[in-house]
Formats: structure tokens, sequence, C-alpha cells
């Protein structure tokens, strides 16, 4: 195994720290707000997913939900505890396991693509109403980055390698 490849991989551990801070702050405030003919309002990521159920979008609203909190949420650990295992050199239950969650997944993550969405939906937005920027949607930018940082730290050969050795 490389030693620079598994240094590499031992990195991911700050970053999936990082990110399992940031994205429960990027729930709690305000994402944006949109104010138009003197009506303004504000809403966070819970809320996207809300309006959307309650407009009767169902299937929509669960899988933005999905894809923006409840997947994010899951690489995040997975790194965090896949790191966790390679900075200590030990084994934890379900590594295996973990591992392959994670590899089946990470193509899955839409955290880059949604804030594209969101940026490319503002310039449209912006022509209409007044977009305000919430703190929550640069919590979950620096997020999006650190979850990106996180999981391209994380080679596969390496990590396998890892779970083949505190096995034995």
């Amino acid at each position: 195994m490389g030693f620079g490849n598994l240094e590499r991989a031992r990195h991911a551990l700050p970053y999936a720290l990082t990110g399992a801070a940031l994205l429960p702050l990027s729930l709690l405030f305000p994402f944006m707000s949109f104010a138009r003919g003197g009506v303004e309002n504000e809403m966070n990521l819970f809320q996207s997913a809300q309006t959307l159920y309650q407009d009767g979008s169902i299937v929509l609203s669960f899988l933005v939900f999905g894809f923006i909190v409840v997947l994010p949420s899951l690489v995040i650990l997975a790194v965090l505890l896949i790191s966790l295992s390679l900075n200590t050199r030990r084994d934890l239950p379900g590594l295996p396991w973990v591992a392959r969650f994670l590899y089946r997944v990470e193509s899955w993550g839409m955290v880059e693509v949604f804030i594209i969405g969101v940026f490319v939906s503002l310039v449209k937005i912006a022509k209409m109403a007044t977009v305000g920027l919430g703190l929550s949607l640069w919590t979950y930018v620096a997020f999006a980055a650190v979850l990106v940082a996180a999981v391209t730290r994380l080679d596969k050969l390496v990590v396998w390698e890892h779970i083949e050795s505190v096995r034995r």
C-alpha cells in the first residue's frame, strides 16, 4: 500500500468532522428569502421539501429531502467511520458494510448538483423578485465542498486494504 495514498485517506477525517458539523447548521437557519411586491417569504431546507409535499408533489418532496439531507448525512457518517478506522488503525463493527454502502451511493451524491441548480435558479428568480441568501445556503455550500473533499480522499483500494489488514 502506498504511503501517500494512505496519508491522503487519513486526511478525510477532518473533512468528515467539518461536514458533520456543517450539515446540521445548514438545516437550522434560513436558506434564502424572496421579496416581491411587499411580500417576503423565507425558507429553510426542510421547508423546501415540505412545500413540495403540501403542493402535492409527494414523490418529489421525498426525493429532494432524501438527496439533499438524508443521503448526504449517511455518506458523511460513512466517511467519518471509515476515516476514523483509518486514523486509529482499528476495526469498527460493520466496517465492510459501511465501505460497500459508501462506494455504492457515492455516485448518487447530489449536493454539488443541488448547489449548481440553486445558483442557476437564483439567476432566473432574481429577475422576478429580490432574493436574499441565508446563512444556511453558505453552510450548505461549505458542506458540499468538504463532503466532496472527504469522499475523494478515500481511495477504494486503500480503504479495502485497510479493512483487510485490521480484520486479520
